[in-house]
């Protein structure tokens, strides 16, 4: 059996997978994850930040500023598209083969 970059034992099933089912696996499951490790983000700083968007919408939502804060999420919004869009562009190139389920 070959020990080489391009396969390896994977789990109690014994499956070889190669570089190409890997790649075939991770970018799009990166697009649902895009929007979680935002939230995660903003949710972080909502807790512990001294600065940042997260803290911007607490301390402008407190002080009685809504319309700053509610800009600050459309911020984090158009951020979390740009990069989706992004990783979708990335995905369109590098697996030409691939079609995403549409959402129903």
């Amino acid at each position: 059996m070959s020990h080489g970059s391009t396969t390896s034992r994977g789990g109690a099933s014994g499956a070889v997978w190669s570089s190409r089912t890997r790649r075939r696996t991770c970018w799009p499951g990166s697009t649902s994850l895009i929007g979680r490790a935002v939230i995660g983000a903003v949710v972080a700083e909502f807790i512990t930040a001294i600065n940042g968007l997260g803290y911007y919408i607490i301390f402008n939502v407190r002080s009685f500023h809504q319309d700053q804060g509610v800009v600050a999420l459309v911020v984090i919004v158009i951020f979390a598209l740009v990069v989706r869009a992004l990783v979708n562009l990335t995905v369109a190139r590098v697996m030409p083969w691939y079609r995403p389920a549409k959402e129903a």
